[in-house]
């Protein structure tokens, strides 16, 4: 009886200890206006952005809409924007989440199909 209470407390602990979590933030059906202008998909784009931490202290540079979009764009050479674009939030803490985080990251994640206008 004894081993299945503590498999229970360690099983709770784990689930409290690593926490992650993941949020989607917006979708939006172009990131640039396309309006009647000519466009050709190049095909899906992926970009990410990361900032990790270590005792409250940022161990990167950005975790920003900007910076994870700047990287979809870069993912496809020649793309103009993104259309179908998903964008979602992403984030971890250990061990745990605020209250005494250790380590943790957040990260946003742009995804869409890239395209380029045509006949400029």
């Amino acid at each position: 009886m004894q081993t299945e209470t503590q498999r229970c407390l360690l099983a709770i602990l784990c689930a409290v200890v690593l926490t992650s979590c993941a949020t989607p933030i917006q979708f939006v059906a172009s990131s640039v206006p396309v309006g009647n202008k000519k466009i050709k998909v190049l095909g899906p784009a992926h970009g990410k952005a990361c900032v990790r931490f270590f005792l409250f202290i940022p161990l990167g540079v950005s975790s920003s809409l900007h910076d994870a979009y700047a990287d979809a764009i870069d993912d496809v050479d020649g793309a103009d924007g993104l259309l179908e674009m998903s964008v979602d939030l992403k984030w971890f803490q250990l061990p745990i989440p605020y209250l005494l985080p250790l380590y943790g990251s957040t990260c946003t994640e742009v995804r869409g199909k890239a395209f380029k206008f045509v006949g400029r």
